[in-house]
């Protein structure tokens, strides 16, 4: 029999290969990535040297692309069998071999299969105990779901497989944050997307077990039931269990398990149906159309004494269900796990792995590898099969070999670029950002910051121009020597570039250079954007005075800027031809600096920032706030302030479009700082995105709200780490008068700074002073370079603002002319 193997699960994933050729098959391995498998061995050092053929079509998850591969197969040649052990591929599959002539899966069983909430209807329509269940498509229905169905309630993704996304939720902030990381999720690899689909359902509080079955003409045959061993909440990644398990009810759960497959019309192939025995009896969580994945079909082989990839490749080939004999075995599996993240420094395999009764023990990750605790069962870093006559004999032996094996963890090695100095990360209440139990820190900052790098938290601190990214290359090369980087990381604005070309250059993971140029070059990014379908003021990259001149003919004033600019920076507003002199050199170009310069179309409109924290380009949460003086006018030492909008059209306005931008954006996670024009008629346009916190009194503000520090939430996707939704800090219920924030920046004139009051009140949040009396104060270059940052809190747009302007009223900012007297002070 000649078998089509599509895919396969990554764990030993040639055993069906190795297993089907003992048996006398011919094997075709097909997948779209070879690499995932092979992970750097030769094909001749594993078991797929054993396959006929090696098939590596571009896509595996679409049915025509699957039959131009196979159809020269079956035509010459010919072929028996077509399956996969990959759930994401199920369906392609079913369908190739349906237009093959081959046996197959009914159609619509895997449909149902593949897409939980279906199942659940038609279990439902079938009178099937299961728990309470909605489908969603955003986080604010996720939310308004789980108050329906009852807090604690599970979410996961429609689609999903191996836990991943699949979380316990206990309030409305949680649901929010596994609601947001489902629709982040995009793509499963191999070729399938994520379909971004939200499943909230009733927690069941009990034991979790699965059937295990084979199912062919329509009969099904359980080969046993497997008990569980859970991680605790909210995960709850399968750590172990024993197969076959004795169950009280068995006969129940086989019983409904056959129901379950007979209501979703499974006619052909292996199946893992799992459910939850809760007080009231079995309730069903779910019908997987593949066999249990991981090493689970090695532990299903021990305890059976057969080869059950061979099984399942002969149903598909026309055959029957295979005849089970008793055997008096029992086979237990615990996983290894990381005890913390990090990277793994040494591995001390178990001195009782090659005891009796121990069938197989495999170690999956290398000594240099990053590993995490387990989040899902992607995270498993091995695994022990025992074997033996009682469940309790085969537990205990697997526990003891996985305790007595060592994975010794060490720090990850991060390089942190910096401009502000390292007190600014750590958390309010002191502790740093960047934990140095979990990460080996080499910081590279300026000269006159070096003095904040604390020896117990930062391992390397060194002085380097930070925004050359070749000067730094070398610098980390030399710095970093025998030790090697893990991770680049940078918050400031003007490093994110330097940061992202380091990545590049290192082979880190992370934000290209590619990918931040449309975060920091607002031509690339306009372009980007517009091309998306977002509106966008006229805009053209400037080479020479012509594009300016041609652009004030169709609107009375333009905007240049410099196209890497920041905090307004070296912005102005363009009238007329007097005007472009002003700053212009006689061949035209602005500022006779040579750097790239944009100019736009003048929006006379208000203008608004909204700030998120972001997952993959999806929002989980964002603030909206209303310029009242706009940051260029910084230029004329005017206080730049803005107040965080109220419930009204407008936000929801700005809010939506937000998404709209972040959407196109789809590899970001992090912060941004996002600038919005709303036009008289009310429509808006971008200004600008920024990948990084906003300035002035935005940080302290949304921390405030959401108890979330800005600096730490940019970080944490930088150490692959997945950003959640944060619950509210106040609310008007709870908080009625400080729902609202506003903040503002307050310049000193030039001169010697000889006095600084500043207001306190109990809704001031914030009043920072960042000069100190005494010091020499020029003119500002950008709108952050302020001597005071106020941020107040409110109940209503109408009093945070009136708060706003009496706390401007009462800072006295005083600074004395430079004369060559006071000079020679």
């Amino acid at each position: 029999m000649r078998i089509a193997v599509v895919e396969h699960q990554t764990v030993r994933p040639f055993e069906l290969v190795r297993q089907a050729v003992v048996a006398g098959h011919q094997v075709v391995f097909v997948t779209c990535d070879l690499g995932l498998y092979l992970k750097g061995r030769p094909v001749p050092d594993t078991d797929l040297r054993l396959a006929e053929q090696v098939l590596t079509p571009a896509g595996t998850t679409d049915a025509d692309q699957l039959l131009a591969a196979l159809a020269p197969l079956a035509d010459g040649p010919g072929l028996d069998a077509v399956l996969t052990m990959s759930e994401q591929h199920t369906l392609a599959v079913a369908r190739t071999a349906a237009r093959l002539g081959l046996p197959h899966t009914a159609i619509e069983a895997v449909q149902l299969t593949r897409d939980k909430f279906r199942a659940r209807e038609r279990l439902a329509a079938a009178g099937i105990p299961q728990p309470r269940f909605r489908l969603t498509g955003s986080s604010s229905e996720a939310v308004a779901a789980a108050a329906e169905i009852g807090f604690p309630v599970v979410v996961k993704p429609v689609d999903g497989s191996a836990s991943v996304n699949v979380a316990v939720a206990h309030d409305r902030a949680a649901v929010r944050a596994c609601a947001a990381q489902v629709l982040a999720l995009r793509h499963y690899g191999r070729s399938a997307t994520a379909a971004r689909r939200i499943l909230v359902e009733q927690y069941m509080d009990g034991p979790v077990v699965s059937c295990e079955t084979l199912t062919a003409q329509g009969r099904h045959l359980v080969l046993g039931l497997t008990d569980r061993q859970l991680t605790p909440l909210p995960h709850q990644v399968e750590l172990g269990g024993c197969f076959p398990a004795d169950l009280d009810g068995a006969d129940e759960i086989s019983a409904m398990c056959r129901s379950a497959l007979d209501a979703i019309g499974f006619d052909l192939g292996a199946a893992h149906t799992e459910m939850v025995l809760t007080a009231d009896g079995p309730r069903i969580v779910e019908v997987n159309g593949r066999l249990a994945g991981g090493p689970m079909p090695f532990v299903f082989g021990a305890a059976l004494d057969r080869p059950i990839y061979v099984d399942i490749a002969e149903i598909f080939g026309g055959g029957g269900l295979p005849r089970l004999r008793p055997t008096g075995l029992v086979a237990g599996i615990r996983s290894l796990v990381a005890p913390r993240s990090g990277r793994l420094a040494a591995v001390e395999p178990s001195p009782h792995r090659n005891a009796e009764g121990v069938l197989d023990y495999e170690i999956r990750r290398a000594v240099g590898d990053l590993v995490h605790e387990p989040r899902n069962n992607r995270d498993r870093c091995g695994s022990v099969i025992t074997v033996a006559p009682t469940a309790e004999a085969a537990r205990s032996l697997a526990a003891k070999v996985v305790d007595t094996t060592v994975l010794a963890v060490d720090r990850e090695r991060v390089v942190l670029l910096d401009r502000a100095g390292y007190r600014r990360y750590h958390t309010r209440d002191g502790r740093p950002m960047l934990d140095p139990s979990r990460y080996d820190v080499t910081l590279f900052t300026r000269q006159d910051l070096l003095d904040q790098a604390d020896p117990g938290e930062v391992t390397l601190a060194l002085a380097t121009d930070v925004e050359q990214a070749d000067r730094l290359a070398e610098a980390i090369a030399s710095a970093t020597a025998g030790r090697g980087v893990d991770r680049v990381l940078a918050v400031s604005e003007r490093l994110l570039l330097p940061a992202a070309a380091l990545r590049d250059r290192l082979g880190l993971p992370g934000p290209s250079e590619k990918q931040m140029q449309l975060l920091r070059d607002k031509v690339a990014m306009k372009d980007h954007l517009s091309a998306a379908g977002i509106a966008v003021p006229e805009y053209a990259e400037v080479t020479g005075p012509s594009q300016i001149r041609e652009m004030l003919k169709r609107h009375a004033a333009v905007v240049v800027k410099p196209t890497l600019s920041m905090g307004a920076k070296d912005v102005r507003v363009v009238r007329d031809e007097a005007g472009l002199a002003e700053f212009a050199d006689p061949a035209g170009q602005p500022f006779g600096d040579g750097q790239p310069y944009l100019v736009e179309q003048f929006v006379d409109g208000d203008l608004f920032h909204v700030d998120s924290i972001v997952q993959d380009g999806t929002v989980l949460v964002a603030v909206s706030s209303r310029y009242l003086t706009k940051p260029i006018a910084f230029t004329r030492r005017e206080t730049v302030c803005a107040v965080q909008l109220g419930d009204e059209p407008t936000r929801d306005v700005l809010l939506e479009f937000n998404a709209r931008v972040m959407a196109q954006l789809d590899w970001f996670s992090g912060v941004t700082h996002h600038e919005i024009f709303l036009t008289a008629e009310g429509r808006p346009l971008l200004c600008e995105i920024a990948g990084r916190p906003g300035g002035g009194g935005i940080i302290p503000g949304f921390e405030h709200l959401y108890d979330v520090d800005l600096y730490q939430a940019a970080l944490r996707p930088q150490l692959g780490e997945l950003l959640t939704a944060p619950a509210a800090r106040v609310h008007p219920s709870t908080h009625p008068d400080c729902g609202l924030t506003a903040w503002a920046v307050l310049y000193a004139e030039p001169g010697r700074l000889v006095r600084v009051d500043v207001p306190r009140r109990p809704w001031i949040i914030r009043a920072n002073v960042r000069r100190a009396v005494g010091e020499l104060v020029g003119d500002p270059i950008m709108a952050g370079d302020g001597t005071v940052t106020l941020a107040v809190c409110g109940p209503d747009p109408e009093t945070v603002t009136a708060r706003l302007h009496e706390a401007i009223a009462d800072t006295h900012i005083a600074t004395e002319p430079l004369t060559e007297r006071s000079e020679s002070r």
